[in-house]
């Protein structure tokens, strides 16, 4: 693979809406990762990582780690930190501004193109609750 080893990293620990506790390990974890995957022996990665960021900053982070990439490029997209469900069961990232009962709220669903999760929010980003999500994908 000659294409770029990039990874964006979002951790949020602490949250502005009181319904939202604070988590203990999404600091250290981004942490931890952060330095496994920027070793040149283990991953070799250009990393960045977001830490308590507002959902717009997030947004936009999102948006500028995928834009003008090459197929060949690898890319690692993690996030630690709460997820929300809505009424509908839709499943939501919670950033550091995230208000239980309204937005921000960026919206996760399965991808046909990629077969993987993307994006289905206004500027596009993503959670990571995976048991939930193959859960829901399987009709469980």
């Amino acid at each position: 693979m000659d294409g770029n080893r990039s990874a964006l990293i979002v951790a949020s620990d602490s949250y502005t809406d009181p319904g939202l506790q604070r988590l203990r390990a999404p600091a250290s974890d981004a942490q931890a990762l952060a330095g496994v995957l920027r070793d040149p022996d283990i991953g070799g990665f250009e990393v960045r990582t977001l830490l308590n960021e507002p959902a717009h900053e997030v947004t936009l982070a999102v948006e500028e780690f995928f834009a003008d990439r090459r197929p060949d490029d690898l890319l690692l997209l993690h996030f630690s930190c709460h997820g929300v469900k809505d009424e509908g069961g839709e499943l939501y990232f919670a950033a550091a501004n995230t208000r239980i009962d309204g937005w921000p709220r960026p919206r996760c669903r399965p991808s046909s193109s990629t077969g993987g999760w993307a994006a289905a929010a206004p500027g596009g980003s993503c959670c990571c609750w995976t048991a939930a999500m193959r859960a829901r994908s399987s009709g469980a």
